[in-house]
Parts: C-alpha cells; structure tokens; sequence
C-alpha cells in the first residue's frame, strides 16, 4: 500500500513523468520529428510559420472547417500560419494559407520554414 501511495505523490508532484495533459498522438508525432524534423504541438506553437511536408508517396489529405478535401500534394511546399491545435483532434493543426483559408493538417506533414 505504501509503494502505491509513494507512486502516486510521484506522479502528481513530477509533472513530467506525469500523463495529464497529454494527447493521444504525442508519442507518434515525437517519434516522427525526431525523424523527419516535422513538428508537433509543442515545437510549432501558434503564430509558427511552416511548410506542407510530403512525398509522393503520402496520400494523406487536409480538410476544412466546411468539410473541403485537398490532397496534400496539391499544398505542398505552401507557408502556412499555425493557427492552434485542433480541439477534438490532437493529431491535427489548424493552419492559414495566406488567403485566409484555414486548413486542419496532421503535425506529421509541418515542418518549420
């Protein structure tokens, strides 16, 4: 019983060893920029600029708040604005094209310009 409330206090009292505040696709989207030097929530704040990030290869897709679907080809190379992470989707950006179009794009497809 001791051990159980000594790991308890452990964990409240060392935040970083701690999971509150964590999301569900942090460890991906670490795992991905320590490869790819893509971004994740906590390297690309809001106000960040960065680029869309694929290949060839990739066949994922950016949707809009109006339920628009882009091929992330078609952004590639784009500057985009960092606008916040995604409320429900932890694994996704909002992002603003220079138009002010905003785009919801996975971390692992941003990369800091």
């Amino acid at each position: 019983m001791r051990k159980i409330f000594l790991l308890t206090i452990l964990l409240v009292a060392d935040p970083a060893h701690s999971q509150v505040g964590q999301r569900f696709s942090d460890p991906t989207d670490a795992m991905m920029a320590e490869k790819y030097g893509t971004c994740t929530r906590y390297t690309c704040p809001p106000g960040t600029t960065v680029k869309v990030d694929v290949t060839e290869d990739d066949t994922d897709i950016a949707t809009t708040s109006e339920g628009g679907v882009y091929d992330l080809l078609n952004l590639k190379g784009m500057k985009l604005l960092i606008v916040k992470e995604h409320e429900t989707q932890s694994a996704n950006a909002i992002v603003q094209a220079p138009g002010g179009q905003e785009y919801f794009i996975q971390w692992i497809f941003l990369k800091k310009i």
